[in-house]
């Protein structure tokens, strides 16, 4: 790993020789006790920015209800079936390690995006499409594990093709330590229900972004689940045949 050198100063940092066997032969080249040697002529390598702010987003395991994924103790419920008609619920739980943000101190508000994104193939080229999630998603919601319960929880508003989360911050209380827990929740629309009966790969992205009094950026990050949305009649799966029979 690359040390970090934000001030590019002179003398900090990596640098690499090069050595290699020679031979005559290719094949004896494994073998060879000759060997050449470069000594390092370029600069220095390191970071200038040592980045340890973390965010990440994970599907809660937990047992499918589906009667297939409960005989088979499957622990995820990424995998949604159209055959079935039971209410196909994904938990996550997403963690934001802020205490290395610049500035920090100058943030007012904590906003979380919830988007979602089709997978598609067009013209050989595959890519993540977003579309309107309400289509897709009901009953979409993020709560923030430290004031759960409490006024001035996060609001959600529904914009155009996404739903915002945000609430003010509180530096000297509650978010002084700058690491921030949500829980998330979605119904994946089934059936019926379903406005858009896509059978593909779905990306749900979760961006955090801090921000000022004046609405601008302090960071931003993002992060995602995926869950794939089929229809799959299990009796017309063959049950696998044991040796013998």
């Amino acid at each position: 790993e690359f040390p970090s050198n934000p001030d590019e100063t002179d003398g900090i940092g990596v640098k690499g020789a090069v050595r290699s066997n020679v031979s005559y032969q290719i094949s004896d080249l494994p073998y060879s006790k000759m060997n050449a040697k470069k000594d390092p002529v370029s600069p220095f390598y390191y970071r200038k920015d040592e980045d340890s702010v973390l965010f990440t987003f994970d599907a809660i395991d937990e047992l499918d209800e589906e009667e297939i994924g409960t005989a088979t103790k499957n622990n995820s419920k990424l995998g949604v079936n159209d055959y079935f008609t039971y209410n196909n619920v994904i938990n996550g739980k997403a963690i934001y390690n802020a205490i290395e943000v610049k500035d920090y101190a100058t943030a007012t508000s904590i906003e979380y995006t919830v988007e979602l994104y089709r997978k598609t193939t067009d013209n050989g080229e595959t890519k993540y499409v977003k579309v309107n999630i309400s289509d897709y998603l009901d009953d979409v919601t993020l709560t923030d594990s430290k004031i759960s319960g409490v006024t001035g929880n996060l609001v959600k508003t529904a914009q155009t093709n996404k739903y915002v989360f945000s609430r003010s911050l509180d530096l000297n209380g509650i978010d002084q330590d700058a690491i921030f827990f949500a829980d998330f929740s979605c119904k994946v629309l089934k059936d019926s229900e379903i406005k858009k009966k896509e059978y593909a790969n779905y990306r749900i992205l979760l961006t955090v972004n801090l921000k000022a009094a004046n609405g601008t950026s302090k960071d931003e990050r993002s992060a995602y689940i995926v869950y794939t949305f089929a229809k799959i009649d299990p009796t017309m799966i063959d049950e696998p045949v044991s040796a013998g029979d």
